[in-house]
């Protein structure tokens, strides 16, 4: 649903049943799209939802509710974000851009990752985006939009995070690689390519 998140009991999940929808609140200037995803937080302050843009190529935001739907705080983040995870500790929240370019490419905004940084809090969170330009690329990854860099090419999809909180393994599907980033350095250690699998072998 456009704007908002649904709520829905499990307790019997042969018959899941809506309790509600919480709207989320609007941003002036801000044109949201859907929701991409919703994550709960190990703290128990709420949960964290990623609202792109209705123009997918714009700065979308990571909007964080409490379990009554109210809104404790917001961030800009970067072109598209698809996917959201808290770490395990709750100190911060990772959001995965796509970066999808506009359907004539005239515009190829940069994936990145967005880290969320809510050691100090909510109310002191700060959000600090990392690229891919200059990182480096271990194999032959796929590259392949048209006049696109390397950092515009790279399209993040969903994030996997160490025990550690360290580190956090990056898939990006259409590039067939993956990436890891240092969580505590907000930058990207490489990227590595995932490369070829022959189907035809048995086994495969």
């Amino acid at each position: 649903h456009a704007g908002a998140v649904d709520v829905v009991d499990l307790s019997d999940p042969s018959a899941p049943q809506r309790e509600g929808r919480w709207v989320i609140p609007a941003e002036k200037g801000f044109d949201a799209g859907h929701p991409t995803h919703a994550a709960v937080d190990p703290k128990g302050r709420g949960i964290a939802v990623s609202v792109p843009a209705a123009d997918k190529t714009l700065p979308g935001r990571v909007v964080f509710l409490d379990f009554t739907g109210h809104e404790r705080a917001r961030w800009q983040v970067g072109s598209l974000p698809d996917y959201l995870v808290f770490t395990s500790d709750g100190r911060a929240i990772l959001v995965a851009h796509e970066g999808e370019p506009s359907d004539d490419y005239s515009n190829d905004p940069e994936g990145s990752v967005t880290i969320v940084d809510l050691a100090q809090g909510l109310d002191s969170g700060t959000a600090v985006t990392a690229g891919f330009t200059g990182v480096p690329m271990h194999g032959p990854v796929r590259v392949f939009g048209p006049r696109a860099s390397v950092a515009q090419d790279l399209e993040p999809e969903s994030i996997a995070v160490t025990a550690d909180n360290h580190r956090a393994f990056v898939a990006l599907q259409e590039n067939n690689a993956v990436a890891v980033l240092d969580i505590g350095k907000r930058r990207f250690e490489g990227v590595w390519c995932l490369r070829l699998k022959d189907h035809r072998v048995p086994g495969n």
